[in-house]
């Protein structure tokens, strides 16, 4: 079956959703250490959303709310859409919501916003960055290893 929304999302952001799909299903879990009250850290959308723009500089991230509520990130297709990479509250992804901004529900659910004063202590400070290189890693040698290049 071929959703409705298909017809707004190009072939190359359709196929680009595939291989990232592919890559972060086949990403090992990575070791985030804890935080300084011994919590295990557990990757972010903010540090997510970074690198697959890394990857795949055609899919900006941005930062903002979700559902005006949830700090979130997310990455803009060349388009317009939202590839969301790690979907609040969902089991699974990517996925790519219709970013029409006069109809599409990408507009009501996703709100880009400067949120540089993070609360969770993964998107922050000592834990951000070492994060976000581990998170690298695993995406670039995850990539090479289903045959893509890095």
């Amino acid at each position: 079956m071929t959703p409705y929304v298909a017809r707004f999302v190009s072939i190359y952001e359709q196929e680009s959703l595939e291989i990232i799909g592919k890559i972060l299903k086949a990403m090992p879990d990575v070791d985030y250490g804890v935080d300084a009250g011994g919590e295990q850290l557990f990757v972010s959308c903010h540090v997510l959303a970074r690198v697959v723009t890394s990857f795949f500089p055609k899919f900006p991230y941005r930062d903002g709310y979700y559902a005006d509520f949830f700090e979130h990130s997310w990455n803009v297709t060349p388009t317009g859409h939202v590839l969301d990479v790690y979907p609040v509250g969902c089991l699974g992804g990517p996925i790519i919501i219709d970013g029409d901004i006069i109809a599409g529900p990408g507009k009501a659910l996703y709100s880009a916003r400067d949120i540089s004063e993070l609360r969770h202590a993964s998107s922050k400070g000592q834990y951000f960055l070492p994060m976000l290189e581990k998170a690298s890693r695993a995406f670039a040698k995850t990539m090479q290893d289903l045959g893509y290049q890095v």
